[in-house]
């Protein structure tokens, strides 16, 4: 959520940098760069702000932490995988 709104304030200031005239020998812009910019930059707000109403009115985490579970042990050996092979590499340097 926090990266669509950041998404979208970076595409409103982009709209807002092609809008401004240009100055000096520079290439002019797209006609439609600062539209382009604009509207996406709306769009990611609008579907931010829908982000932050779905998410405001669920009260379970996004993510489950219940290492327990069979799919929990899975991720363990996982994990557990990765960091032997992690450690495995750094006796070879």
């Amino acid at each position: 959520m926090f990266a669509m709104i950041g998404g979208g304030i970076a595409c409103l200031y982009m709209a807002y940098q092609y809008a401004q005239p240009v100055v000096g020998r520079g290439e002019p812009p797209p006609e439609f760069a600062p539209y382009l910019f604009g509207g996406l930059g709306i769009v990611c707000l609008i579907i931010a702000a829908v982000i932050a109403r779905k998410t405001s009115k669920d009260g379970t985490p996004a993510a489950t932490t219940d290492l327990k579970s069979p799919q929990g042990k899975v991720v363990i050996r996982i994990a557990r995988k990765i960091r032997s092979a992690s450690a495995m590499g750094a006796a070879k340097k």
